[in-house]
């Protein structure tokens, strides 16, 4: 089979997801391309519409710091068209992440530990010193059951020949396993039908595995409280903390909310403190701490690395694995992999070589339009640069600084990246993919989830995916399914569960919004509509009185309902006369202007936003010919 509407012509000497070299369709992209070609190309862009209409309603953003410090953030770049994989490319991909994960894990517990890696000379002490990622305070440190890694993410290109490399991986907090799963949402009210039919597996059991696995690091502690670490509304991908924090039904922290007693973590709440099991950080380890780590860090908590010593939490992943996430590493992976685990590499990576060996340098500066330089270090500020985009000026000025700085610079192969389809206004056209692929430790090994976030390029042969640059991501459909685990029908239909992760929404006659991305609409007696980004992402509509209630008897009504106590102990929360009542500054509660006719609550500390976004308004009560209640 050929897809005929709309047209689609492969870029040639790339390898082509979709289509075979002599034109025909792929077998585990035929339940996709024929629904593709019996759409049209109208009926494709209504429907680009509507996937784009469910990122507006559902608040999914992503920005750089730039527009973060101007109060700006961009919709999530999500294109139509998913990505497919056969099963046979995922069991590659999925033994690759594995084996990696207990290669990186074992080498972080080598490094912070008996430095066998160091005497023997797999790896320069140079590089593992000079490392920002590497932290001198968590040496001698242990993990919970031997794991350092509690999560990972994996990045994979497809060269020419058919043959997977990797390109990076993430260690520090990895991020996109929580757009992955908003794509799968998305993608499934538009292209549910191809989904059904191709067998694609499913997401929910890899939640289920990651709530497992991070329930288990309590140390056997029961019913453990989780807090998801974040550093503020002024992360990149903080929309991606906080629809985490909901679905896996976490607490989610600043550094401020938390606080240090007796070398013991608590979360500071209206009743007072409550002592935290476990932090699933989304922030570099360096900025955790600042009484030892980075005295500079508003986003921390001090003593919280004193607290991890004592085994008092558990943190995921573990301070200190950011030094696994070095780019210059894939450099002396295959001779850690047989001094750890005794194995070769399954899927080996981009050939690399870091600078700070006077002969790889020498090679780098030889070959550098055929290389990508990246900084050695992931922590660092510098950026990947593609030298064959360069012109001859830049290229000697970056050379100068290889000559310069060796140590700080790793050379990495450029490959040629496969393709797949994106929409395009002319219908499909082709765009560089890279597939990240995500792990979690799970009963001694790791799990893999049976999708992930596929990255495609802006340009038709740009090698940059990254969505800071201006990529967009898809959908990724693995074909196949694991008996009892992946695919599981009967729960397509069954009623939501709470506690349940569940990543198939669309099955729900009524499905409501998460609060943290349902938009604010216009109540009875309003006089303007409010954009949800000037009172912070945590918006709970509430119902205003009913209006033949004085503004006395309704405030009253809202002081006899509220908490009395703020978030420290022995502090009492602060009331003005008037209208909505909102957060002030330091945890207090304080009345705004009583002209403003909808009653709102908007809760601006994270830490708070549960208990607050519980209280019933008085709408909900009040009804024509209720029973009033009484007078101040």
């Amino acid at each position: 089979m050929v897809v005929s509407v709309p047209q689609y012509s492969p870029i040639e000497g790339h390898f082509d997801e979709m289509l075979t070299p002599a034109g025909e369709v792929r077998p585990h992209w035929r339940p996709l391309a024929d629904q593709i070609d019996a759409l049209g190309r109208n009926e494709l862009q209504r429907r680009a519409q509507e996937s784009a209409r469910l990122i507006r309603e559902n608040g999914i953003t992503y920005h750089v710091q730039r527009e973060a410090q101007a109060g700006q953030s961009r919709p999530w770049p999500l294109d139509v068209i998913p990505c497919v994989l056969s099963s046979e490319d995922w069991a590659q991909i999925e033994a690759a992440v594995t084996q990696r994960a207990r290669i990186l894990n074992a080498l972080l517990a080598d490094i912070y530990g008996p430095q066998r890696t160091l005497r023997e000379g797999l790896l320069p002490p140079a590089f593992v010193f000079s490392h920002p990622g590497y932290l001198r305070p968590c040496y001698g440190m242990y993990a919970q059951d031997g794991i350092w890694l509690n999560m990972l993410a994996i990045d994979f290109a497809r060269a020419p020949d058919g043959r997977w490399r990797v390109i990076g991986e993430r260690t520090e907090a990895p991020i996109g396993s929580g757009y992955a799963l908003e794509n799968r949402l998305v993608t499934n009210e538009t292209f549910g039908e191809a989904f059904d039919a191709s067998g694609a597996r499913r997401l929910a059991s890899y939640f289920t595995a990651f709530k497992q696995s991070l329930a288990a690091a309590a140390n056997g502690r029961e019913n453990p409280r989780i807090a998801i670490l974040t550093p503020g509304p002024g992360a990149p991908t903080y929309f991606e903390h906080a629809f985490l924090a909901r679905y896996l039904g976490y607490t989610l922290a600043e550094g401020s909310d938390l606080t240090v007693r007796e070398r013991k973590v608590y979360l500071r709440t209206l009743g007072g403190l409550i002592p935290v099991d476990i932090i699933m950080r989304r922030q570099e380890a360096v900025q955790c701490d600042p009484l030892e780590l980075t005295s500079d860090s508003a986003i921390g908590a001090a003593g919280l690395l004193q607290a991890r010593r004592t085994g008092n939490v558990a943190v995921a992943n573990a301070l200190g694995s950011g030094f696994a996430e070095s780019p210059a590493l894939s450099a002396f992976l295959p001779r850690l992999a047989q001094a750890l685990i005794g194995e070769d590499l399954l899927v080996d990576s981009a050939e690399t070589w870091w600078c700070g060996d006077p002969d790889s340098l020498d090679h780098v500066l030889g070959n550098l339009e055929h290389l990508v330089i990246k900084p050695s270090y992931a922590t660092s500020k510098r950026s990947r640069e593609f030298v064959a985009r360069m012109g001859v000026r830049r290229r000697e000025e970056l050379a100068d600084r290889l000559r310069a700085n060796p140590e700080a610079y790793a050379g990495q192969e450029l490959i040629p990246l496969s393709t797949t389809p994106v929409r395009s206004g002319a219908g499909l056209a082709p765009r560089p993919l890279v597939v990240r692929a995500f792990a979690v430790a799970y009963n001694g090994s790791y799990r893999v989830m049976p999708g992930g976030l596929a990255r495609v390029s802006s340009s038709r042969r740009g090698p940059d995916v990254s969505v800071r640059s201006g990529g967009s991501c898809k959908d990724l459909w693995v074909i196949g399914c694991r008996a009892g685990t992946d695919r599981q029908p009967a729960a397509d239909h069954a009623p939501p569960d709470r506690h349940q992760p569940r990543d198939d929404r669309a099955a729900q006659p009524r499905r409501r919004k998460p609060i943290l991305a349902r938009p604010l609409r216009r109540t009875r007696g309003s006089r303007r509509k409010t954009a949800p980004g000037r009172l912070g992402p945590a918006l709970c509509r509430v119902r205003p009185p009913q209006q033949r209630l004085g503004r006395e008897r309704a405030f009253a009504h809202h002081r006899s309902r509220l908490p009395v106590r703020g978030d420290r102990p022995g502090r009492t929360a602060r009331y003005d006369r008037g209208g909505p009542v909102r957060f002030g500054g330091k945890g207090r509660l304080r009345v705004a202007n009583p002209s403003d006719a909808p009653r709102r609550l908007a809760v601006a500390r994270p830490s708070l936003r549960r208990r607050l976004a519980d209280h019933q308004p008085p709408g909900d009560r009040l009804r024509r010919g209720a029973r009033q209640p009484p007078g101040p």
